[in-house]
């Protein structure tokens, strides 16, 4: 691809040196590299070599001759700015347990089977449900990367994301992620709440099942963010080995506020006067709510009711179930986004001038529809 020698001069001031070549019919020139000026023409040579390398480099990408294993450490450093500690947390279990499923082959050599064996081995892995769809998503994201940056959507599209797209892996049991109202007020029952811990959890589930927050939405909440009813939900907590974080929410429109209908705001305003929090709103013994043992509390109820038998019960199933809750009760799709944080049809942004009224009607349907009082 290199047309011309290359030439090695003096700049002007004979203090500095410069090198130029050809490269795909187009002149290269460069009197500074690395930021640095080249001060011998060894250097210069040196610098020469570091050019001609990265651009035989870029190029083998740009025709597709890259690396699969190449092509995932260029997508995780080109996502890091926008991923969260715990998705590069997910990211890193990835790249060690995971990415030498896939053969390293040039990625124009892969065929689709690689990926059906990958699948196939994240299927029969001893994880939840859960985690195991969040590495096959990390899949597509990778392959959909390489798409988008190397154009490579005829080949790589189809049929090598086929395997992952038959959709995700699901659980043996199929057990339905939807809890109706009457069966999670009955599986309430099983909390004593004059146990002050059973209480305490008795609030977190009302919360998650008629707000739809995400659990880590819910264990950022201070005391500040509860105002006139609403939950301003802007911050999202993780826990990392032993180390607490406070990072942003999920993305830019899980930024809102939630309103509550009239019982869930009557049973925080009395939770409040009992626990008294200082900042953090659902802090136990100046800790973070622990969401391990939300999922411990909430796994023992199901089981204690035999709700467990039908349903597949988690903090996430609550949130659904609220999703579920207000479609029933006719909210479309993009109202439900709006409240739950999720991401709307790009054209129904047009109307989210009218959120307050649309949260208020939920939670005047909310109120009408929940008949079983605590």
């Amino acid at each position: 691809y290199f047309e011309i020698m290359s030439v090695h001069r003096l700049s002007r001031d004979k203090k500095r040196w410069y090198f130029q070549f050809y490269y795909d019919g187009k002149k290269i020139k460069k009197e500074i590299w690395n930021k640095q000026p080249m001060l011998s023409k060894n250097e210069a040579l040196q610098c020469e070599l570091d050019c001609k390398n990265q651009l035989e480099n870029e190029k083998k990408k740009r025709l597709g001759y890259i690396t699969f294993h190449e092509l995932y450490d260029e997508f995780v450093k080109n996502s890091k700015l926008s991923l969260k500690a715990t998705s590069l947390r997910v990211y890193g279990i990835f790249k060690r347990n995971y990415l030498n499923v896939i053969p390293n082959k040039i990625i124009y050599d892969l065929i689709p089977n690689d990926f059906l064996i990958f699948k196939n081995y994240v299927n029969d892995t001893k994880n939840t449900i859960e985690f195991k769809n969040r590495i096959i998503n990390i899949m597509r994201s990778v392959l959909q990367y390489a798409n988008l940056m190397y154009e490579l959507s005829g080949k790589l599209q189809i049929p090598l994301i086929e395997p992952l797209k038959e959709n995700k892996i699901k659980d043996a049991n199929d057990k339905t992620k939807y809890l109706p109202i009457e069966e999670f007020e009955m599986m309430l029952t099983y909390l004593d709440l004059n146990i002050e811990s059973d209480y305490y959890y008795f609030v977190i589930f009302k919360i998650l099942y008629y707000t739809g927050l995400r659990i880590g939405e819910l264990a950022a909440l201070t005391i500040d963010d509860y105002t006139n009813g609403y939950l301003n939900i802007n911050k999202d907590y993780a826990r990392i080995g032993s180390t607490d974080i406070i990072q942003s929410p999920k993305n830019s429109n899980s930024i809102r506020k939630v309103l509550l209908d009239g019982n869930t705001k009557k049973l925080l305003d009395e939770y409040i006067i009992r626990f008294k929090p200082n900042n953090n709103l659902f802090s136990r013994n100046k800790k973070y709510l622990s969401q391990q043992r939300v999922r411990d509390v909430l796994r023992r109820i199901a089981k204690a009711s035999g709700l467990d038998l039908k349903y597949d019960i988690s903090p996430h199933t609550l949130r659904h179930s609220h999703a579920s809750n207000l479609r029933s009760l006719g909210f479309d799709a993009f109202a439900i986004a709006k409240r739950l944080g999720n991401t709307p049809d790009v054209s129904a942004s047009t109307y989210i001038h009218s959120s307050n009224d649309e949260q208020q009607k939920i939670v005047e349907k909310l109120e009408n529809s929940t008949k079983i009082e605590r």
